[in-house]
């Protein structure tokens, strides 16, 4: 499952190294953008990834000060 480029980039190479590791006999089956369809997905749902905004994962640290343990 991919809802970004970045996922969609990163789904193709793992399916890359499982078709590898498993003498191409591993099947794909989900939604996901082009990369993914490149490496044999069977997507289930047909949509363009351009059309979901990217879901930027930010975090939030307090910083600590000087006196603090």
């Amino acid at each position: 499952m991919a809802n970004s480029r970045q996922h969609d980039v990163v789904g193709a190479r793992v399916m890359q190294k499982l078709r590898e590791v498993s003498d191409d006999s591993v099947e794909f089956t989900g939604y996901g953008g082009e990369w993914m369809k490149k490496e044999k997905l069977d997507p289930i749902l047909e949509f363009d990834l351009e059309m979901i905004p990217d879901k930027t994962f930010v975090t939030y640290r307090k910083g600590r000060n000087m006196n603090e343990h």
